[in-house]
């Protein structure tokens, strides 16, 4: 899951960015972002690869991003309602259309590269991005959100689905099938939200032989995890069929709810 630490630096970093809201916009043809404050007042970023414009598919990212960032952030908290299947899906496809990360802030006060702020895309492999307002430079903060949005929102996205996927665990067993219809996220995305959490050791595999025995963890049998891209193990099993479930271990319970207890189930 995402370090507690990083939550304080995305909202420093979102409280230090321009404005109050971002939007999407088009000035004279080309795809801006649109800067709005709560006094009413508002302006036009451009973003340009190099002299070019950039795409619309960037520039699109980009205007999402703090919307993004603060839904996200506020979700982690536990401080807003979970993010819809729909919302999920929606900040994903931005992310995907835009250019491939990691994107690397370079500012002029740290030396820049070149002199001057920028954005490297994909280890440099694509145009530098750069912010403008107007015929200037937009603020060092506005690239700082931007260039680590494009990290932040698929770790953030990462996180929230985890803590989605414990706060079922932690609350009992889940089968494959289960988790599928309380996690409409889409098959792929829940697979690596589970794969995920085996890794760090948040969760743990349980066997049961029938609908009404009890539950084993399956490091103490003699069994393999179910294939998770094999279709048939997202089954809903007979009453007399084995099962496997998914269960929080001691450290998904402390992950889950904040407590420093040492791990182990």
């Amino acid at each position: 899951m995402i370090s507690e630490t990083d939550l304080p630096a995305i909202e420093r970093r979102l409280l230090a960015a321009s404005g109050d809201r971002w939007e999407l916009d088009t000035d004279d043809g080309i795809t801006v972002v649109r800067i709005e404050s709560n006094d009413g007042r508002s302006h036009f970023m451009r973003v340009t690869r190099e002299s070019e414009p950039a795409g619309a598919d960037d520039v699109r990212f980009i205007a999402g991003a703090r919307r993004d960032l603060e839904r996200l952030v506020r979700t982690v908290r536990a401080v807003s309602p979970p993010l819809t299947g729909e919302e999920i899906k929606d900040m994903e496809v931005r992310c995907s259309r835009a250019s491939p990360g990691p994107w690397r802030v370079f500012l002029e006060h740290e030396g820049g590269l070149g002199g001057c702020d920028v954005i490297q895309v994909t280890e440099g492999e694509e145009p530098d991005l750069y912010l403008w307002v107007g015929d200037d430079l937009a603020p060092s903060a506005d690239f700082e959100l931007v260039g680590d949005a494009r990290q932040d929102i698929p770790n953030l996205i990462a996180a929230v689905l985890e803590k989605e996927l414990l706060s079922l665990l932690t609350e009992d067993y889940y089968g494959l099938w289960e988790a599928e219809i309380h996690l409409p996220v889409g098959r792929q995305r829940l697979r690596e939200t589970i794969v995920s959490v085996l890794e760090q050791k948040l969760a743990e595999w349980f066997v049961r032989s029938h609908d009404t025995a009890d539950a084993v963890a399956l490091s103490q049998m003699q069994e393999n995890p179910p294939d998770l891209e094999d279709p048939t193990a997202w089954s809903v099993p007979g009453l007399n069929d084995t099962q496997f479930l998914l269960a929080a271990t001691r450290a998904g319970e402390n992950a889950y709810y904040g407590r420093g207890d040492p791990p182990g189930r």
